[in-house]
């Protein structure tokens, strides 16, 4: 196994960053900084974490809060689809 830096996740050869800033979050899956941000003052959203003032989110908690999204007219998270 290939170690990894501690913001750092292995995948596919390809090395990325664990932890992204909101930019980044946008970027890469598409949920604007205002929304972001607007979601943590509400206490609702992906998971994210404080270095300093730098406010951070981890790629597999985004990942994990965009499986746990309604998906369809049903409403259902796609996680209770696969299960079905």
């Amino acid at each position: 196994m290939r170690h990894t830096d501690s913001n750092e996740v292995a995948t596919t050869g390809v090395r990325k960053k664990r932890f992204i800033s909101e930019r980044e979050v946008d970027w890469e899956f598409g949920f604007p900084a205002k929304t972001l941000q607007n979601m943590r003052v509400k206490g609702t959203g992906p998971k994210y974490r404080k270095f300093g003032k730098a406010v951070r989110y981890d790629r597999r908690e985004l990942e994990a809060y965009i499986e746990g999204l309604p998906v369809g007219g049903a409403g259902v998270p796609a996680s209770a689809l696969r299960s079905a």
